[in-house]
């Protein structure tokens, strides 16, 4: 992970919202990175995003798109799933945090379904891969970010 050592760098500041559909990174340029949020391990080879998406259709017992749904959560079976979600998480994390560059941190927006454990655990995961986390949002809060005077929010997720 690249240093913070300049002022530009010190004060840009990334924004990651994770789902099942879409990985999508922004900053105040707007959109860095959207991309699928598969994941495809074949052997000792694991794909992410895009990459993964084209061999989830030679390899589609491989592919998973739920990953991110399970991360964090105990119980679910090796067997039911192509590589363990935090296995999975963490290459995309690093994956995105390579694309994106330096940056004083990150804001975590998560799905409004995820335990407060998994939240915790994205965090962690982040800061262990040399990723600052300056805060976590719910993805239903960061939707309704902006007011629309005259105008009704829905957030169906």
């Amino acid at each position: 992970m690249p240093t913070v050592t300049d002022a530009s760098v010190a004060s840009r500041v990334i924004g990651f919202e994770a789902s099942d559909a879409a990985l999508t990174l922004v900053d105040g340029s707007g959109v860095l990175l959207a991309e699928p949020g598969f994941a495809v391990r074949v052997d000792d080879r694991l794909a992410c995003g895009a990459e993964a998406l084209a061999d989830a259709r030679r390899n589609p017992l491989a592919a998973s798109t739920r990953h991110w749904r399970d991360f964090g959560l105990a119980g679910v079976p090796a067997s039911a799933r192509p590589a363990p979600p935090a296995e999975l998480v963490g290459a995309h994390v690093a994956r995105l945090a390579a694309t994106a560059g330096a940056a004083a941190g990150w804001v975590l927006v998560v799905p409004a379904g995820w335990q407060p454990a998994q939240a915790a655990a994205l965090a962690a995961l982040c800061a262990g891969r040399g990723i600052p986390v300056l805060g976590l949002v719910d993805a239903a809060v960061a939707a309704a970010r902006a007011a629309h005077p005259g105008h009704t929010t829905v957030y169906l997720e």
